[in-house]
């Protein structure tokens, strides 16, 4: 007996040394790149500086000039109240029209409409490309050599083209950028979506159409509850991402013209690359946008959890 305990002893002391070695690397990255950094940033958020000096303590002022910013009476730095509102326009944006959108894509996907196979195409394709290639090919399509003005002008909406270039006025540069983003958003959750509705058991739907359900009654009524954690989850994912959202904005404008594409993504990206920008100012704005974020995402997603209960099928 001796024997065997002092063997099952020794096994669970290898157990208990692997389970060990195993969580060391994810607990490390944890500590390193979640604890170590985010303290990092909030100290840093009360500093003044950048890459060629040395940091400066100034207390809250940083803080002050992110209202000073969003206000538009900052006087000296990062003064662009734009990028706050562009960043607010993501989120209608996403839940108004690419949300609706993408559900509605997916249902015909889903119920194999006619030419389901064509907008399976046309929409999986962008989520596969990266996202550098979407940005390169929108902007060749929309500039002064691509496929939109041409045809624009067959159409006789010559005379709507600005003159900069629909990236290249500050009138439409940022509407044109929606429009891209409309197109990849929609292509990007038609996949979880499709895959979601994928799961719905044939026999409701076969008992739904027994009963009389129409198409729209059978969406609304039918798949629209059963689906519904995987719609929260997108749209909590959606609208987190409006805060930090700047890829498009940096490869097709580089926040320009004048300002008018910035998001306040951007201005964080912009201002970590610069050698002279005030690294304190970029992570006040950063927990101030993780603040905001998180609240109002919470917020969401327990409004959305009362619309519709979760259903276990």
């Amino acid at each position: 007996m001796t024997a065997r305990k002092s063997l099952l002893k020794g096994k669970k002391r290898k157990d208990a040394i692997f389970v060990a070695l195993v969580l060391l690397w994810p607990i490390a990255h944890f500590a390193v790149f979640k604890i170590a950094m985010n303290v990092s940033m909030i100290s840093m958020s009360f500093y003044n500086g950048n890459l060629m000096s040395p940091m400066v303590y100034v207390g809250w002022e940083n803080y002050a000039d992110i209202f000073r910013m969003f206000a538009g009476t900052k006087t000296a730095g990062i003064n662009n109240p734009a990028a706050l509102w562009n960043a607010l326009s993501l989120i209608p944006l996403s839940l108004f029209i690419n949300m609706p959108l993408t559900l509605l894509f997916s249902f015909a996907v889903f119920r194999k409409y006619r030419c389901h196979r064509f907008f399976r195409i046309v929409l999986f394709i962008p989520s596969m490309m990266s996202a550098v290639v979407l940005c390169l090919l929108f902007k060749i399509a929309v500039s002064n050599k691509g496929f939109v003005n041409p045809l624009l002008e067959m159409v006789g909406l010559g005379g709507k083209i600005p003159l900069g270039g629909w990236l290249g006025s500050a009138e439409t540069a940022w509407g044109t950028i929606l429009v891209f983003s409309v197109w990849t958003g929609i292509s990007s959750n038609i996949i979880y979506f499709c895959s979601s509705m994928s799961r719905v058991p044939d026999s409701i739907i076969e008992s739904a159409k027994l009963d009389g359900a129409s198409e729209l009654r059978l969406f609304l009524q039918i798949v629209m509850p059963l689906v519904w954690p995987t719609v929260t989850t997108m749209t909590v994912t959606g609208f987190s991402g409006c805060f930090g959202w700047f890829m498009p904005s940096l490869l097709m404008t580089q926040g320009g013209p004048d300002g008018a594409t910035s998001t306040l993504g951007l201005i964080i990206t912009q201002s970590t690359k610069n050698s002279t920008s005030n690294l304190g100012f970029s992570a006040a704005l950063g927990i101030v946008i993780s603040l905001f974020g998180g609240v109002t995402v919470v917020g969401l997603r327990k409004i959305m959890e009362k619309i519709f209960p979760e259903v276990e099928y």
